[in-house]
């Protein structure tokens, strides 16, 4: 949305975004040599609950979950004589294993040439 606000030209701009996404694991492994879970061969007896030869039971982790992330996003370019303000701010919550989110704030100051020589993608939207 371009406007004029503050006797200066504003482009202003607004976003939202997210996705979701599956994630499977499947995992497994078992004992079969039991010098393996015995400490006196050199084995590790933290192995014990998973050697078959000992009546243990193989390790499995089979689990699934689907994450999210959730955006969006306000910014503002505004444009006065020579002089480029572009203020803007930034939310992301991410959600797998734990929420978390996080707020980004922005601020770029600059003349116009400076964003007219560094960013030829900018001189289309002035």
């Amino acid at each position: 949305m371009k406007a004029d606000w503050f006797s200066a030209q504003n482009t202003f701009k607004v976003g939202v975004g997210g996705e979701s996404f599956p994630l499977k694991e499947f995992f497994t492994f078992a004992v079969t040599n039991p010098n393996r879970s015995n400490p006196d061969s050199a084995g590790d007896d933290r192995l014990i609950p998973y050697d078959l030869t000992q009546g243990g039971k193989p390790f499995l982790v089979d689990q699934s979950k689907t994450g999210k992330r959730i955006s969006g996003f306000i910014q503002d370019d505004i444009i006065s004589g020579q002089w480029v303000f572009s203020p803007g701010v930034r939310y992301d919550l991410f959600s797998l294993f734990e929420d978390e989110s996080a707020i980004s704030r922005g601020l770029v100051l600059g003349t116009l040439s400076m964003m007219i020589s560094h960013c030829d993608s900018h001189i289309t939207e002035l």
